[in-house]
């Protein structure tokens, strides 16, 4: 497993306040991504193509789903979403 997060672009990603810009162009426009983030094995082609994303990464969502009327607890089921963004964008911080 590898996971990355955004670099700091050398000097290309950070404000002028010295915080580090993590607002990044996606397969769904443009996207705060702050975390870390796993790749996925494979690369997920898109439609039209945009070759400058190439690399995905794995944003996990958690979706509440609403239990029966007699259910005193809600059943929660984690949900994964898939970005494709450009790999100079993002170090790899750790890599199994």
């Amino acid at each position: 497993m590898t996971r990355v997060k955004v670099n700091d672009g050398d000097g290309h990603w950070i404000h002028s306040n010295g915080d580090l810009m993590t607002k990044v162009w996606t397969s769904e426009g443009w996207k705060d991504l702050p975390g870390v983030y796993e790749t996925h094995s494979e690369f997920l082609p898109l439609q039209p193509t945009d070759d400058s994303l190439n690399l995905t990464i794995i944003v996990e969502a958690v979706e509440q789903i609403s239990g029966s009327e007699t259910s005193l607890r809600p059943l929660f089921r984690k949900e994964y979403k898939f970005l494709n963004v450009n790999s100079a964008d993002f170090d790899e911080v750790e890599h199994e």
